[in-house]
């Protein structure tokens, strides 16, 4: 079963707790299982867990706070079928004392064959040389601009 992502979890601010509440319900909710079953069980877990203060005590709360929470339990694992569900990644490595985490997610796959890694490394250098290419010519214009804008001030 395909679920679409509500767009309104897709924007970088807070929203209802209840939306998300009811959109978690929904995935992780078994064939037969009634819904408003599935979605106490999911807001009592969400007030527990707020009472303890894992969670915001509030109404609203930012999409991948609330998806990153969700996906630690084992019954919610079916949020991971949702393509593009919004979620935060944090990683801690035993013996140093950086923690990384970022709000979105993404992961970039290399090419498999070396022709295909050829093609991408020349099209990467490519839009670099053009980017290289404009930057000189607006450092330019801009030289010329501020050459130009003394000769105003004397007005």
């Amino acid at each position: 079963m395909k679920i679409d992502l509500p767009p309104e979890f897709l924007v970088q601010r807070d929203c209802s707790l209840t939306a998300l509440i009811n959109f978690t319900a929904k995935v992780i909710k078994e064939k037969d299982e009634p819904f408003r079953k599935v979605q106490k069980r999911v807001r009592a877990r969400v007030r527990d867990h707020q009472h303890r203060g894992e969670l915001p005590a509030k109404e609203e709360i930012r999409p991948e706070n609330f998806f990153s929470w969700a996906l630690e339990f084992k019954g919610y694992q079916a949020l991971t079928k949702v393509e593009g569900l919004p979620h935060g990644a944090r990683v801690e490595v035993a013996g140093l004392g950086a923690v990384v985490g970022t709000p979105m997610v993404s992961v970039v796959t290399p090419p498999e064959t070396y022709s295909a890694l050829l093609e991408a490394y020349v099209a990467a250098t490519s839009l670099n040389q053009s980017l290289l290419n404009e930057n000189s010519r607006l450092k330019t214009e801009i030289q010329s601009l501020t050459i130009v804008a003394p000769k105003c001030v004397g007005i």
